[in-house]
């Protein structure tokens, strides 16, 4: 078998688990994070009674190469990746499953992500992931190829980071809870008129 390498990273946002994830469903398209072109939601499908959800997105990307890489290579690395979430709003968990569908041929990337509530501080929220890079595309250079998408996926990861605490400064400072509620209020008024109607 192909041997692969890992790269594993654990970060705590200072902010509650919902506006955390809250935050992760509006991060794209981001001007800080070019790489993601673009994110289609595929499907959705809603649990209400045990207050679950699921999605499945399309997430159109450039796999970050550096220079000499992309001379051995000869084109661009640009494709689509698929990404599964998971979402328990009574356990508050969010995980996220993550992997490519171009080049995967030669060039595997799986990642997983995991939101939970922080087990000290229920303010506050604990990220692990887990990503995984296997390249079978020119011998000899496999193992250089993979060490670079782990040192580039670092990179992206602390900069991901970083957008990510900004897009969650933005939304506490837009009282984002106050403008859900009333959102959920208000469609519950357009129900409450629209069975009236049907009366």
């Amino acid at each position: 078998s192909v041997p692969m390498k890992f790269r594993h990273e654990t970060h705590v946002y200072e902010n509650d688990w919902e506006t955390v994830t809250s935050a992760l469903w509006v991060k794209y398209p981001n001007s800080d994070l070019p790489h993601v072109e673009k994110v289609d939601l595929l499907n959705r499908h809603v649990d209400v009674e045990n207050q679950r959800f699921s999605t499945r997105r399309l997430i159109f990307v450039s796999y970050g190469m550096p220079k000499w890489a992309q001379k051995l290579i000869k084109f661009k690395m640009k494709g689509i990746s698929t990404e599964d979430a998971t979402c328990d709003l009574k356990a508050k968990e969010l995980v996220l499953l993550g992997q490519n569908i171009t080049f995967s041929d030669f060039f595997r990337v799986r990642e997983r992500c995991v939101y939970t509530q922080h087990p000290e501080n229920p303010a506050w929220t604990s990220y692990a992931a887990t990503t995984s890079f296997e390249i079978s595309l020119l011998a000899g250079f496999n193992g250089m190829l993979e060490d670079a998408c782990v040192k580039k996926n670092a990179e992206t990861a602390q900069k991901g980071a970083a957008v990510m605490q900004k897009v969650i400064d933005r939304l506490v400072s837009s009282n984002w809870r106050t403008a859900a509620d009333k959102l959920a209020e208000w469609k519950e008024d357009i129900a409450e008129i629209a069975r009236s109607k049907r009366q």
